[in-house]
């Protein structure tokens, strides 16, 4: 692999440093990945009581509804201090120890047979992996969206298309982490719209009939459920959501 060499320079005037502990060489130092271990406790979207891989309960299902949320990682300590690296020091080049991060997760999970219906959705219906969009205006001051860095992540291991721009954000909104679940919510609402290149008479394109969102960092779930229902509206049959972290 030929390394560019502006970012070979960058790296020797500004080496890895690990996000938790400040060690050089890697952001994930082995010390600190020892101490990571994969959320096991999934939870229906909608009660919040627990679910084998996230699936949403047959109970608790409507006909626009979230069909499950699997989460990979608590959002605490490193995990934690890598988002926010990632988000606001612009490290994009963390995505290949992100990368080894998610695919150890997802191995030891599928082991230990947590993924549930997560794992039976992407095996039967090989859905097309969606990243929630940021803002234009954010992504053009931030030069990324961290969501489509996890879901190239997640697309390439399950071997699954990922298409970015499936959903368009109308507004910007303000910042979730200090609302209330009521005020999530609220501030979710009617955010998002079905970008028109898939469209077809109306409704979403046949090949997005099932669809696996992507998220970084999600609390309540109110920003993947919206995106649900928007994708739902549109004549998606399921949709299932990944965060990162919870």
């Amino acid at each position: 692999m030929v390394v560019n060499p502006v970012i070979k320079l960058l790296h020797l005037l500004s080496p890895k440093r690990c996000v938790a502990c400040g060690k050089f060489g890697s952001y994930f130092c082995i010390d600190c990945l020892k101490k990571i271990k994969p959320f096991f406790h999934q939870r229906c979207i909608v009660c919040s009581r627990v679910s084998h891989g996230g699936a949403t309960h047959n109970a608790c299902r409507r006909r626009r509804s979230l069909d499950g949320l699997f989460c990979l990682f608590k959002y605490q300590g490193i995990v934690r201090n890598g988002i926010i690296k990632l988000k606001y020091s612009k490290l994009t080049d963390i995505e290949e120890e992100l990368a080894d991060l998610i695919s150890a997760n997802l191995q030891l999970q599928g082991e230990y047979e947590t993924l549930g219906e997560l794992e039976d959705f992407i095996l039967t219906k090989q859905p097309v992996v969606t990243p929630i969009p940021l803002h234009w205006w954010k992504q053009t001051k931030r030069g990324f969206n961290q969501a489509e860095i996890i879901g190239n992540i997640v697309a390439d291991s399950y071997d699954l298309p990922i298409l970015p721009m499936v959903l368009k954000r109308k507004f910007r909104l303000k910042s979730q982490t200090k609302l209330k679940i009521k005020q999530r919510a609220k501030n979710a609402k009617g955010v998002y719209f079905v970008n028109e290149n898939y469209l077809e008479k109306g409704k979403i394109d046949p090949m997005l009939n099932n669809i696996l969102l992507v998220d970084d960092v999600t609390t309540t779930g109110s920003t993947l459920k919206e995106a649900a229902k928007v994708l739902k509206q549109m004549g998606a049959k399921y949709v299932w959501g990944i965060a990162f972290a919870t």
